[in-house]
């Protein structure tokens, strides 16, 4: 379990610019916050806060998903050629990486289920 300093300190990292701001933020020394570094709760705990907060600036870029699609309608159908182009490559760009990212789910979804079963 975490000293109430540590997870002062998990939670000064997520929004301090340096770790020595956060270990000011949190009233810890930075030597104290690299001892912590190594310990796995500490990491464990560290590792969980990050998660969550990209896991909150992601749902926030997906809300603004539909507007950015539509804006790119808009300037695929702008007439301007230069600024049609860059859209168009962008979105293939993006559709690329999307492809990608899922077929790659879609192995590791199968290499996790083939350990389950073995481990059975």
């Amino acid at each position: 379990m975490l000293t109430p300093k540590q997870t002062k300190l998990v939670a000064c990292l997520l929004t301090g610019r340096t770790v020595k701001a956060a270990c000011e933020k949190a009233g810890c020394s930075p030597r104290a916050a690299r001892r912590w570094k190594d310990d796995p709760e500490f990491q464990a705990a560290w590792a969980d806060a990050r998660r969550a907060a990209w896991g909150e600036a992601t749902a926030a870029l997906q809300g603004l998903a539909p507007a950015a699609v539509r804006r790119l309608r808009a300037l695929l159908a702008s007439g301007k050629e230069n600024v049609a182009l860059r859209a168009a490559l962008g979105l293939i760009d993006r559709a690329a990486k999307a492809v990608e990212l899922n077929d790659l789910a879609e192995r590791v979804e199968a290499l996790e289920a083939g350990q389950r079963r073995v481990k059975r």
